[in-house]
């Protein structure tokens, strides 16, 4: 195996313009799934099955470096042969691709430039030996006796003499960011300039998994005073379809922030975007390759921005033999479609208007519906197909009970 070590001067903490260890960690799970801190400013990463990829270790490490520059991070690499011995090499911008290169480097190093503790170092330098090299020309009972098994297990593993195994870490399942910001944020337009810059983060980490947004969930905490504390600022940002355009998100968040005042400044923001890994591309015009998928849902969007999830429905089929019973209102997502073989108009009346049959030319029926015997709502209609002097089709039907007559129930589009 052959383990890549990046060294970070300054440790990852999650600011605004610093990223944190979860963002750098899941940009570098795209070259990698064997990765995982082995302290705070250093990421080890397993890169030999990766020369399927890159022709070497370097170029693979070049390309994630670029990654990186945007954030304004220093950063160092080193190569080894093990996870242990990477950590200590990308302190010092080392490469060895081997053992024998490892084991030439390792001999020489000084003590002071080991990750042990202080008291150990100076125990080490108290007793004569200044390098590596001559630590382990010490029998291997004297070093147990004089230092402890904890200085000879980190010696053992860094000349990788025994394997330490390394919990690798797992990437969520759905999107999360939490930004502590250096400047609280007292105005909206800073707020909406932070939340649309998270969207570039949010985007690469769906492309990256091949996964469609389908809602995102945004909490700004408020700064920390003295007195009766502040809820957070919640936002809820819910899609159609699931999907990503950003220019869309970002009409999404204006239109939330249009409406939202800010009491105290905010210091903290929490992004959690929930995902689906069921991602339909939306379909594109053969010719002009224009978008032709994303209109309708983008309107929906819109419209339960701005009026509220509540102020919109659809109509969804329900099973019940009584007409005006058999649909419900559902959110404008949850629509489905049932094939049915019978004569069904497409606008069913609030109730039934009262008709002149002699008027009618009846096209198709009679269906018998006899429903609701069980409860109050006890129905007996003959339905049928009819067309009016007007050219008009209706679907009528003859009531027996309880009422008797002929009514107009719907009309056909």
């Amino acid at each position: 195996m052959l383990w890549l070590g990046l060294y970070f001067e300054d440790e990852p903490v999650g600011w605004a313009d610093h990223p944190s260890h979860e963002q750098i960690t899941e940009l570098a799970y795209d070259y990698s799934d064997q990765l995982n801190w082995t302290n705070p400013h250093t990421l080890v990463l397993e890169v030999e099955r990766s020369h399927r990829l890159y022709q070497t270790p370097q170029q693979l490490t070049t390309d994630l470096l670029t990654h990186f520059q945007p954030m304004h991070l220093t950063v160092r690499w080193g190569l080894a042969p093990n996870s242990i011995a990477a950590t200590l090499m990308a302190k010092y911008d080392i490469q060895c691709q081997t053992h024998a290169n490892l084991v030439r480097q390792l001999d020489p190093w000084p003590i002071e430039h080991l990750d042990i503790d202080q008291k150990t170092q100076s125990a080490l330098i108290n007793c004569g030996i200044h390098t590596l090299g001559e630590l382990k020309q010490q029998p291997k009972s004297q070093r147990l006796r004089r230092f402890g098994p904890e200085l000879q297990n980190h010696i053992e593993c860094l000349y990788g003499e025994i394997t330490v195994p390394l919990g690798y870490w797992q990437p969520r399942q759905d999107y999360y960011r939490r930004i502590d910001l250096i400047d609280p944020i007292t105005h909206t337009s800073r707020l909406q300039r932070h939340l649309e810059n998270a969207l570039i983060d949010l985007e690469r980490w769906l492309i990256t998994r091949d996964r469609a947004l389908n809602h995102l969930d945004i909490r700004c905490k408020h700064e920390r005073v003295s007195g009766q504390p502040m809820p957070d600022v919640v936002i809820h940002i819910g899609l159609a379809q699931p999907g990503f355009n950003s220019a869309h998100l970002k009409e999404l968040i204006a239109l939330k922030l249009e409406k939202l005042t800010l009491k105290k400044p905010l210091v903290t923001l929490v992004i959690q975007g929930h995902s689906t890994t069921e991602h339909r591309p939306p379909q594109i015009d053969l010719l002009s390759g224009h978008n032709q998928g994303q209109t309708w849902s983008d309107l929906l969007d819109c419209l339960q921005t701005k009026l509220g999830a509540q102020s919109l429905a659809s109509l969804k089929p329900h099973p019940h033999h009584q007409p005006e019973k058999s649909w419900s209102w559902v959110p404008p997502n949850e629509t489905q479609s049932i094939y049915d073989p019978r004569p069904r108009p497409t606008w069913l009346l609030d109730e039934p208007a009262p008709c002149d049959q002699r008027q009618l030319l009846l096209e198709q029926g009679p269906e018998r519906i006899e429903t609701g015997w069980w409860e109050k709502g006890m129905v007996c209609r003959d339905y049928w197909v009819a067309r009016e002097p007007s050219g008009r089709k209706v679907w009528v039907f003859h009531e027996h009970s309880p009422r008797t007559g002929w009514f107009v129930h719907g009309i056909f589009g």
